[in-house]
């Protein structure tokens, strides 16, 4: 069993597993208090899935998915502050 990790800013620390020529790699992402943020596997052909908990799973198809869903999720963002400004000290 191989096993990385790797502090991604003072709030977050990203962990993996893999077993030499194994088709998928297990991450684990927690953030300062140790609680499970997400929880996931990338496979061989790029496709990836992720829940939190155990509980709301979702699938994506390779680093394209990601790209769309972190735009959809920047635009929520941008939505909800116009809508709320004053939420966004």
């Amino acid at each position: 069993m191989n096993v990385y990790s790797k502090n991604c800013d003072s709030n977050w620390l990203v962990s993996c597993e893999w077993e030499d020529g194994a088709t998928y790699i297990t991450f684990l992402i927690t953030n300062a208090s140790n609680d499970e943020a997400l929880h996931g596997s990338i496979k061989w052909d790029g496709c990836s899935n992720w829940s939190q908990g155990g509980h709301h799973y979702f699938h994506l198809c390779g680093i394209k998915d990601l790209a769309n869903l972190t735009e959809c999720l920047g635009f929520c963002y941008d939505f909800a502050h116009s809508k709320m400004p004053e939420a966004y000290g």
